[in-house]
Parts: structure tokens; sequence; C-alpha cells
């Protein structure tokens, strides 16, 4: 369907029918009217998408990563709290489920305070934990 020749002496190629590439060009843009709306539907890739967008993209794109680690640290402290009943934990869980934003976010405001002392409680016990086991290996005679 495409015409080229090739000019080998000057490694060009050249196109010898006009009416094929009018053709592409038509297939790639498809300008086509809505039947009833007379709206125009063009295929266009990032021509019309401003600085400013990519931007707002950006952030948007980035808060949602924060959302997800403030997501994984509240049930990670959520799960590791031992002053919440079962019952507790539940509810939490679902608040945050049916309100993922909010949820985290009042988790935080009302439980927060605490999530660092539970935090360095968990890392005092791992650090005692791997402590104990040092001083078990070295004791052991072979």
């Amino acid at each position: 369907m495409q015409n080229l020749n090739h000019d080998t002496s000057s490694c060009e190629y050249r196109w010898t029918n006009v009416a094929t590439l009018n053709q592409l060009f038509a297939t790639m843009t498809e300008d086509s009217t809505l039947r009833g709306n007379n709206l125009e539907r063009t295929a266009v890739l990032a021509s019309n998408y401003p600085l400013l967008g990519v931007f707002i993209s950006t952030l948007y794109f980035v808060g949602f990563i924060f959302w997800i680690m403030l997501a994984f640290h509240v049930f990670a402290d959520l799960f590791r709290s031992h002053d919440l009943s079962g019952g507790a934990k539940a509810l939490w869980v679902l608040f945050i489920l049916i309100l993922p934003l909010v949820g985290c976010l009042l988790y935080v405001v009302i439980r927060g305070g605490s999530m660092h002392e539970r935090q360095v409680h968990v890392i005092q016990a791992q650090q005692k934990a791997f402590e104990d086991y040092i001083r078990h290996v070295a004791n052991t005679k072979e």
C-alpha cells in the first residue's frame, strides 16, 4: 500500500504517491462527526497538555503514594496496639475501608500521639531479642 523508493546513494526514503500520504494522515487523525450531537472527535496525543497539568498530575500521584504509605502505617499500628480490643480494631478497619482518607487522618489525629510510643516499644523489644540471641550464641560451646 505504501509506495516507497529507496535511493541507495543518498539513503533517503521518498514518497512517490502523495495520495497515500494523505490517506495515512487521515487515518491517524480520524476526524469524525458523531451523529446527533455535532461533536468532533480527534485523536490527539499529548499535544494539548500544559505544563501546569503535568505538575498537578504529579502532585496527585505523589499524594496518592503518601496516602498509601499512611494507610500501611495506620494498619500496622492498629494491629500492633494492645490497648484496643478486637471490636475496636474491627471498627477502625471498617471506618478506614469505607472512608479511606478521612479514616486514616482521623486515626492519626486521635491516636497519633501514641503511635510513636508503640513504634519505639517494638524497636526496643526487637533490639533486646537480638542482643539476647547474640549472648546465647556467644555462650554456647561447640
